[in-house]
């Protein structure tokens, strides 16, 4: 694990590990939104090697309290995968982008949920200087409550066996 805070003025701490641990839970506040990130890190702390051998996984939290500000994950050579815990994540999503950039990594985009992608991806270009395109719109449905279905009637398909001549 790497913990370096590049500016000491900056409320937030960015940690960098190749195996999540046990943080990446503390984003599953909103399941349905962190499902991605979720189920790749939960795979990692299981079986760290499983999506080769370069994973990324990043919190940024709070230098007072510690809380978790926002995480992200990359299995390369697939996007970061970005969580904002907070409303308003410029400085946090800088923070990140910032510490990606001082790593020399190649990213080939982001996603994750619309404010976040979006900050992180100005937040890149600004430090690399290439220009963000959006690629996709995406959307997660929550099951909140199953409903029974209802029998239906039976219904049968029968084909003629034609006979040999």
């Amino acid at each position: 694990m790497v913990e370096r805070s590049r500016n000491n003025e900056r409320p937030c701490l960015c940690r960098c590990r190749r195996i999540p641990g046990t943080h990446p839970y503390r984003a599953g506040k909103n399941e349905a939104t962190n499902n991605l990130l979720l189920g790749l890190a939960d795979r990692l702390v299981t079986e760290p090697n499983y999506y080769g051998d370069d994973p990324f996984f990043a919190t940024v939290e709070s230098q007072k309290s510690g809380s978790l500000l926002a995480a992200a994950l990359r299995t390369p050579p697939h996007s970061l995968i970005v969580h904002s815990a907070v409303q308003a994540p410029e400085p946090v999503m800088d923070a990140l982008a910032e510490e990606i950039h001082h790593r020399d990594m190649q990213l080939p985009g982001v996603l994750g949920p619309a404010e976040a992608a979006d900050i992180f991806a100005r937040a890149w270009t600004a430090k690399v200087g290439c220009k963000a395109l959006l690629s996709m719109h995406e959307c997660v449905y929550e099951l909140r409550k199953g409903i029974s279905p209802q029998p239906v009637a039976r219904s049968s398909e029968i084909r003629w066996m034609q006979s040999p001549l």
